[in-house]
């Protein structure tokens, strides 16, 4: 029996791994189903096959499966989307408790309990980075600690956690937040703004909206604290009330410098915040202020000459500016750079038709040095462009100086 369900798992494993490989997460490596939909619902819930525990806010799911304790760890987290059961009070205990002695009252249950290998001494942590402060081992517990993983006993006898072999198969649980996310709004004139339950990780399948409302007369400037996620997971910043406004940016990943700062033209932002069904890590925190609008990037005029900061100084990390230009009506705008040099990998300007900021509406997208190629002419379809220049936490340069110009349209 042990045999099959070694075979089990691997067979299931390795089903899941020969999806499309062009669905692959570089971060967390996981393969994504194509159709997978977020489920929208922002009431508590749990991912189909998951138990709703909601005195803990948690989703408890208990497969039929014995594993080694690293095979029970992956498959919490890298199959189902969650990670070995952490416990952090009696009434967790006693619900943990519950499910062993109902579905295997024989066997210990493997929890997500480590101790730390990186330090000489012992140091117990939970494996979605909780703290191991509700402490209760069997007796002459915890046995040989460097070598061993641990398990809940739970008899009505004997109960409490107990060294074991990592290798033996014992049966487990998984566990992760209960999906819940309403939408919020911010109606202050400073605040901070973070992802569901930061700094803990986030949860699977969330759409979650985020609207933030200054004054009138005043924009929204919003200042990256912190931001990690799953790739696959993602961030959109919208200029306005809805995200039928103008997209502003997407942020995902994890190398989104702190610091870096995103504005409206308008006193409304809304942030929409998308995670898929597994993988998830602390989120993002950010830090939202109302200031007076910056006219100097806004052009409404025939002609006129746009510069990054400092020209032809180097300009900073970590900037986000947008610049808008609208031209007389019947015209188009054309667009002539003179000089462009940014650091290669990372710093760009991204000129844009209109005021959707999506790929089909990029005109061109410039990064790095066009010593040799310059000037360059670029024409839009309309009178009005969006100009993004981003640049990331190191390596500067001097930038960019283009001319606009309002053209008239032919026929």
């Amino acid at each position: 029996m042990t045999v099959f369900r070694c075979l089990l798992f691997s067979l299931l494993f390795i089903f899941i791994h020969a999806e499309d490989e062009k669905n692959v997460d570089p971060l967390s490596g996981k393969i994504i189903p194509d159709n997978f939909a977020s489920t929208g619902n922002n009431t508590p819930h749990c991912p189909p096959g998951w138990e709703l525990q909601s005195k803990i806010n948690s989703c408890i799911l208990m497969p039929s499966l014995y594993l080694s304790w690293d095979n029970a760890a992956n498959y919490c987290e890298n199959i189902t989307g969650g990670d070995l059961t952490s416990i952090l009070n009696q009434m967790e205990y006693d619900i943990v408790r519950n499910y062993g002695t109902q579905y295997a009252p024989a066997y210990p249950l493997w929890i997500g309990l480590y101790n730390r290998k990186d330090v000489s001494f012992n140091s117990y942590k939970w494996m979605d980075g909780r703290s191991f402060n509700y402490t209760r081992w069997l007796d002459n517990e915890p046995v040989d600690p460097k070598n061993n993983c641990y398990a809940f006993k739970t008899l009505d006898a004997e109960n409490g956690y107990k060294s074991v072999g990592c290798k033996y198969q014992q049966p487990f649980i998984c566990r992760q937040h209960s999906i819940a996310c309403p939408s919020e709004i911010y109606n202050d004139t400073t605040g901070i703004v973070s992802s569901p339950n930061y700094p803990d990780n986030y949860d699977n399948q969330l759409d979650c909206f985020f609207h933030i409302i200054v004054p009138d007369g005043y924009v929204v400037n919003l200042t990256v604290l912190d931001f990690y996620t799953e790739t696959l997971d993602y961030l959109n910043i919208y200029d306005g009330p809805n995200n039928n406004s103008f997209l502003i940016y997407t942020l995902k990943g994890y190398s989104v410098g702190a610091g870096i700062s995103f504005e409206s033209t308008q006193n409304e932002l809304t942030l929409w915040f998308h995670t898929d069904y597994s993988i998830t890590y602390r989120g993002w925190s950010f830090n939202y202020t109302a200031v007076t609008p910056n006219p100097a990037n806004w052009y409404n005029a025939s002609s006129g000459t746009i510069t990054s900061p400092n020209y032809p100084n180097n300009y900073t990390n970590n900037l986000f500016i947008q610049y808008k230009i609208v031209t007389p009506e019947n015209t188009y705008v054309q667009i002539t750079v003179a000089d462009f040099i940014t650091e290669t990998c990372c710093d760009y300007l991204k000129i844009i038709n209109g005021i959707s900021n999506n790929d089909n509406n990029t005109i061109v997208l410039l990064k790095g040095n066009y010593t040799d190629s310059v000037p360059m002419v670029y024409n839009a379809q309309s009178n009005m462009v969006m100009m993004i220049f981003y640049t990331d936490y190191s390596v500067v340069r001097s930038g960019f100086s283009l001319y606009f110009e309002g053209l008239p349209l032919s026929g």
